[in-house]
Formats: structure tokens, sequence, C-alpha cells
């Protein structure tokens, strides 16, 4: 089975504790990339995932044509947007 490849839009305390621990317990799915600029969620983020790419910009995330499925867990005032840049990328 392919496994669908998973990128996880902010790893502070929603991304690290509560999906990214939920995702990795799904057969079938694979955290590929992470996008966090926080020094310690970086740390943290290569030490659960150390075969994930971590990444700082929104845009590089978008950018790899290997994503099939984005997981916005980014502040609550970012999800619109960041959602929007989702469906857009795919559908360029």
């Amino acid at each position: 089975m392919q496994k669908v490849k998973v990128a996880i839009a902010g790893f502070g305390k929603g991304g690290r504790i509560y999906n990214s621990p939920i995702i990795s317990s799904v057969e079938g799915l694979e955290i590929t990339k992470i996008l966090t600029s926080s020094p310690d969620n970086i740390a943290a983020a290569n030490g659960d995932f150390p075969k994930a790419q971590v990444v700082s910009s929104y845009e590089e995330l978008l950018g790899d044509p290997e994503v099939d499925l984005v997981v916005i867990t980014t502040p609550n005032h970012l999800h619109k947007q960041y959602v929007q840049k989702a469906l857009n990328a795919r559908n360029m």
C-alpha cells in the first residue's frame, strides 16, 4: 500500500502533542514535512520525526509535489489563509 505523505503546518502544542501522534498511529499515513520556526519545536520535530524535512516557510511546504495532505495546526487566525493557499497550490 502506498503511503499518504502528510505535511504538518505548525508544530507547537497542537501539532506536536495532539495531531502528530494521531497521524502517526494511522496506518498508511506518513509525516514527511513539518513547518515550524521555533528552535525548540525544530528540535522536537527532528527528534520525533527524523525522516521528515523541517521547513520554515509555508510556501516551501506547499511547493513539495510529494505532499498529499496538509494538516494545519497553526494559530486559529492563520487557518483560513493557509487553507486557501493549500487549495490554490493544488489547483494550479
